[in-house]
């Protein structure tokens, strides 16, 4: 799977638990808090977050028209 794929479906899907970007954020937070600075997981993070920003404003446009 490249990354772009994992990004797309990290930042659009969600089951009965919640959304997958909320489990990574909440993941990235708790590593964070206990001092483990993972820079893969910070820049997946950084991306799927970038890329639900996309898909908001992209959103926005549509209803708009």
């Amino acid at each position: 799977m490249t990354l772009t794929t994992t990004v797309d479906s990290i930042a659009t899907a969600s089951g009965k638990l919640g959304s997958c970007a909320e489990y990574l954020m909440k993941t990235v937070d708790g590593l964070m808090a206990e001092g483990i600075r993972d820079r893969k997981l910070l820049l997946l993070r950084k991306q799927v977050l970038a890329k639900q920003q996309e898909l908001l404003v992209n959103s926005d446009r549509s209803t708009s028209e």
